[in-house]
């Protein structure tokens, strides 16, 4: 706040300036906040001094609104000598594309409005506060059919449009005008570092189906004649404008997918090679959008590039999972199902027993129980510890199936605590390092009927037990020998038969997916090239670079593809080589500078691996892309000719 007001003093006050509005985040009861901070002291002070007095009122309201809270550090302050001439303040009720709200106010016959368009002025080559003050003037270039915001020395302009060539008529005029008003203040625009991202906004639906409502081409926009980029997305500050392909894969996932299978369950048994063709050229239009491949790349080898199982492998998983959980059907490769833990209605239970508390002590209690559960190598152990005046009494250990899961392990073992209480009549402090579940036992709506059956008995347990959290692997001796008596019980434990919770059924089916697509990619006719590189399906994998996926598949903007399909009339580069993706990526000499080391063919999942990971690669790839793609065009009008 001293560094503020420093620099605006050095501008000169001294009854020069007359009005001063801006953000000062400073606190004080007169200006709308229950309180008074530092700052808001220190701006008291500023004001008494130099003679000023507050426009704001703050019947008004906030000037600053967002989610989390509300406020009120934006201030107008006005000379005391012109005081006479002001008229009225007030904040206008509409968006500012910011989180502060526009304020408005009338000095004799003049009306100002200031928007809160400045941005954070962070690393400004002035002063920060100084900067604002700078190039304010710029900002009022605002108007209903341009907005500029202000990101330290950066711009960011939107400019909405009817059509592409209004866009692109728009945008560059305003770019001309916006570079002849920054050359006043000797700024320059730098055209090479400017980058322009497009937003369709919603078209007609007759015209979305005639297929009308995409550009057919970027619009070009030019700052002085010279023309800038236009790209997917940008960044500016933190936030990204666009959409990523993993924001585009987890749209499918969440949206798309569960819209385009709905009822699988039911219909998902069995599949036809027509009906298997039908559900792919469905998914083949999310997966080229997604990809942004060509529309010639095998839908086999998409599913496998961007981690997507094909439709109808989903849908039987869907149907499978219905069969096992629902009907209870032991016609798979699944445990039997008797073992398997079933959801109840919650809506049936008593309130009582779906609402529980436990104190976190009992007073007096006659032993501390320390508890955990574990698992190594998928074996799953839990143990109990009893202590009394800090030595150990008794002891329990525990081994489960491998079926179930660490989570039901230290419910069990807490479980047993409270039994072992209520049977003997005791009162215990049980200590877990699980706080997961001592969430779950407070929680009202859980179905699962084991949990349930564990609150029924902590129910009972109600005035005999105090259940808290203990911090885990922290130097706390019950603690720790609880957790050394669990892995122990992994092993040599007294077998404890809990039902299988309905995450073992999920890696099931998960399993049961990544079998039957891997069978379906290894049997597939497409995609050859890319099974020398990806030879194992994946759902964890996203290619996330076009240019490799360029490279991967095989149609990209290389010479041999475009004469597979017709286009050239010849397979080889300009250089004379077959023009394939090998040949620019590891021998054309036009793109000598990027080259990559050619792998063994046993080498090449890993090598693809690597690649995908190493930006420094995709970056050389993608440019050895773009030098075949302008190869491409230079070929293409010596066709023409």
């Amino acid at each position: 706040m001293d560094n503020l007001i420093s620099e605006i003093s050095h501008i000169g006050l001294n009854g020069s300036l007359d009005l001063l509005v801006g953000d000062f985040n400073a606190r004080s009861p007169i200006w709308g906040y229950g309180f008074e901070d530092r700052r808001g002291q220190i701006m008291l002070e500023f004001i008494a001094s130099n003679n000023f007095s507050i426009c704001n009122r703050t019947d008004l309201g906030p000037t600053f609104v967002c989610e989390r809270a509300q406020g009120y550090p934006d201030l107008s302050l006005l000379s005391i000598a012109l005081q006479d001439l002001f008229d009225s303040w007030w904040i206008l009720n509409k968006d500012s594309l910011s989180d502060h709200r526009t304020v408005t106010y009338c000095i004799g016959t003049d009306m100002v409005s200031v928007g809160a368009c400045q941005g954070c002025p962070q690393g400004s080559v002035l002063a920060p506060h100084i900067w604002n003050f700078y190039f304010n003037d710029v900002l009022l270039l605002n108007n209903d059919r341009y907005f500029l915001q202000a990101y330290a020395d950066d711009l960011a302009l939107v400019v909405p449009a009817s059509s592409r060539k209004v866009l692109e008529e728009s945008v560059s005029s305003f770019l001309d005008i916006l570079k002849s008003f920054l050359k006043e203040l000797n700024l320059q625009i730098a055209s090479e570092k400017t980058l322009a991202v497009v937003f369709r906004g919603n078209q007609n639906k007759n015209r979305q189906k005639r297929g009308l409502a995409s550009l057919k081409r970027s619009p070009i926009f030019k700052i002085g004649g010279r023309t800038i980029r236009t790209v997917d997305s940008l960044k500016y500050l933190g936030p990204n404008w666009g959409t990523g392909v993993s924001l585009l894969k987890h749209w499918y996932l969440s949206v798309i997918q569960p819209s385009l299978l709905y009822g699988a369950a039911v219909w998902g048994g069995s599949f036809t090679q027509k009906q298997i063709n039908i559900l792919h050229s469905i998914q083949r239009v999310a997966l080229v959008k997604i990809s942004k491949s060509f529309r010639t790349c095998p839908t086999n080898a998409l599913n496998v590039f961007l981690g997507l199982p094909p439709l109808h492998v989903v849908a039987n998983s869907l149907f499978i999972k219905f069969k096992i959980w629902n009907a209870r059907c032991d016609d798979y490769d699944f445990i039997n199902t008797n073992n398997l833990d079933f959801y109840i209605k919650v809506n049936n239970l008593d309130l009582n027993f779906r609402l529980i508390e436990f104190p976190i002590n009992i007073p007096n209690a006659d032993f501390d129980v320390y508890t955990d559960g574990s698992g190594i190598d998928g074996n799953i152990g839990a143990s109990v510890c009893i202590f009394k005046n800090n030595i150990l009494v008794n002891s329990f250990k525990f081994k489960l199936n491998n079926y179930n899961s660490v989570f039901q392990a230290e419910l069990a073992a807490i479980n047993f605590a409270a039994g072992w209480a209520l049977e003997n009549s005791y009162k215990i402090n049980i200590f877990t390092d699980s706080y997961s579940s001592i969430e779950v036992l407070k929680k009202v709506n859980t179905k699962s009927n084991y949990i349930n059956v564990i609150k029924n008995n902590m129910f009972r347990a109600i005035g005999s037990v105090g259940l808290s959290w203990v911090k885990a692997h922290a130097g706390i001796p019950g603690n720790e020998l609880a957790d050394q008596l669990t892995k122990e019980a992994t092993i040599d434990g007294n077998l404890l038969s809990l039902p299988a919770p309905y995450s073992y059924l999920k890696k099931f089916i998960h399993s049961y997916v990544i079998d039957k697509w891997q069978r379906h990619w290894g049997d597939s006719n497409s995609g050859v090239r890319v099974r020398e590189f990806v030879p194992f399906v994946d759902s964890t994998l996203l290619t996330h670079n076009r240019a490799l996926l360029f490279f991967i598949s095989g149609h990209g903007p290389f010479p041999a593809y475009l004469f597979r399909f017709k286009f050239f009339n010849s397979p080889n580069c300009i250089c004379g080589g077959l023009g394939d993706p090998d040949h620019y990526a590891f021998d054309c000499s036009h793109t000598s500078d990027y080259h990559f080391t050619r792998p063994a063919v046993c080498n090449k999942p890993a090598w693809f691996k690597s690649i995908l990971n190493n930006p420094n690669a995709l970056l050389r790839m993608e440019r050895i892309c773009s030098i075949a793609r302008k190869i491409c065009d230079d070929l293409k009008s010596l066709d023409l000719v």
